[in-house]
Formats: C-alpha cells, sequence, structure tokens
C-alpha cells in the first residue's frame, strides 16, 4: 500500500513515545500497519500520544497496548518500553487479576470504572512496589460504532498518599509517647504506633544512647509486626559497636 502522507500526521510528535510507536513494525501485530489503521484508532493514538496526562490504550480483542510519555513511570525502567505492542493480557499476567476485569467490563458492555486511591502491588524496577493510583477505565469506540478498546488514565497519587500515611504516624508518635512518664513506656508506645504502620516501617530497632555517650541499649524492636522488649534480644554495648555504630 502507498504511504499517505496526511494518514501520519497523528505520528509526527517529537516525544520518546512517538518516535518509539513510528519505529515499532506495527505489521507483525493485530494491528497491522498504521497506514491502515482505522480512523477511530488513529485519532485514539494521535490523542494520547499528544497528552501530558498518563494514559494506556488496548486496542482490538487481542488488547494490543500504545501508550505515552507520561505512562512510563507508571510501567518502571524494567517493562518500558517492552509494553509497545504487547498483549495486555500476556504483559499483564501477574496482575491481570486486578486490570482484567476492569477492561473485560469496558469491552464487552462498555463500562466505564473509576476507582480512587486505589492500592496496587506491582512487580516493577525489579521489585514489588506499593504504588496509589486514581485511574478510570474508558471504552472507545471504532469507525462502525463498536467497541475497539479501552482507554486507561491514571493519576499517581502513590507520593501523596504514602507522604499522608508517614505524617500520620509521626503525629500519633508524639501523641502517644509524650505524655508517659519513663523512657521505657515511651519507647513501648512508640514501637506500638509504628507496628500498626508496616507498610513503611517493616522493621525497626530501637536504641537508647547514654548521657555519657559511652553506651547504648536495645531498647526495642518492631519485626514484621511483633514488637518486643529489649531485655532479651541484647545486652549494653558500645556506642561504636557493631554491627550498629551509633554514632556514625
Amino acid at each position: 500500500m502507498t504511504e499517505n502522507p496526511s494518514q501520519r500526521v497523528f505520528l509526527t510528535g517529537r516525544g520518546e513515545m512517538e518516535e518509539r510507536t513510528r519505529a515499532f513494525p506495527w505489521h507483525h501485530t493485530p494491528l497491522g500497519a498504521p497506514d491502515a489503521w482505522s480512523k477511530s484508532l488513529r485519532c485514539t493514538v494521535g490523542l494520547l500520544l499528544n497528552s501530558r496526562h498518563p494514559m494506556l490504550l488496548w486496542w482490538g480483542r487481542e488488547l494490543v497496548q500504545l501508550y505515552n510519555d507520561a505512562y512510563r513511570s507508571s510501567l518502571g525502567e524494567d517493562r518500558h518500553p517492552r509494553a509497545l505492542g504487547a498483549r495486555g493480557p500476556d504483559f499483564w499476567a501477574s496482575s491481570w487479576s486486578e486490570f482484567g476485569p476492569r477492561i473485560e467490563a469496558a469491552m464487552d458492555w462498555g463500562e466505564v470504572t473509576r476507582d480512587e486511591d486505589r492500592r496496587v502491588c506491582l512487580f516493577r524496577n525489579g521489585r514489588l512496589e506499593e504504588a496509589y493510583w486514581t485511574y478510570s477505565y474508558s471504552p472507545v469506540l471504532d469507525d462502525e460504532g463498536r467497541i475497539g478498546g479501552t482507554l486507561l488514565s491514571v493519576h499517581d497519587e502513590t507520593g501523596c498518599f504514602i507522604g499522608r500515611r508517614r505524617l500520620r504516624t509521626l503525629r500519633r508518635i508524639a501523641a502517644r509517647a509524650a505524655p508517659r512518664r519513663d523512657e521505657a513506656a515511651a519507647w513501648a508506645a512508640a514501637l506500638e504506633v509504628l507496628a500498626d504502620n508496616s507498610y513503611d516501617v517493616p522493621w525497626v530497632v530501637g536504641y537508647a544512647v547514654a548521657t555519657s555517650e559511652r553506651g547504648v541499649k536495645l531498647v526495642g524492636r518492631h519485626i514484621a509486626g511483633h514488637s518486643s522488649n529489649g531485655a532479651e534480644l541484647t545486652k549494653d554495648a558500645g556506642i561504636d559497636a557493631q554491627p550498629w555504630p551509633i554514632r556514625e
């Protein structure tokens, strides 16, 4: 087929994903070459690539993926750019129980779904990460008026959500520990609060530094939801003792 330049207007941007989308071998995917894409698909991809809001599009029954520059951070370094052109169920196999039902509802019934501050656990950047997203799944119509794909729009609330949660923990420590009349009771109160926020503090060890700074004492710990006083864990140690050089 002879390329019609007017059909490629939607791929003329200079962003990374515009360049990757232009260079991608789409003829090896169910979508075929961009010159043969439907008007609806071209318009949707053009809108997506030119948006500064994180978006990902699944198109066709095979749910072939396209996404924009703003969505890259949601994928992580180890999933970008291999997400481009991949089939959704294969690419998101470990998380499909979370995403799949919403995509299927959009594709089969035209249902629009929205979740706010939803906790999502993703394998990205080589580890399991906790994220909080506000996102919506919207059906996209093809040229015949049928549902051709699903558009995901994401707002990443992770930094704000975790920041608020950590600040709440600090405020609770101050409120619970400050009124205690002795140091041991204050430590116990602080560890009790930390045990309630194992998402951010899965492991903590508390040391009291002697006034003379010649020694330290382990006064408590919290590990995987279990707290204990320090008496049964260790004897007093010097302030420079290994493996925890407190002075440093």
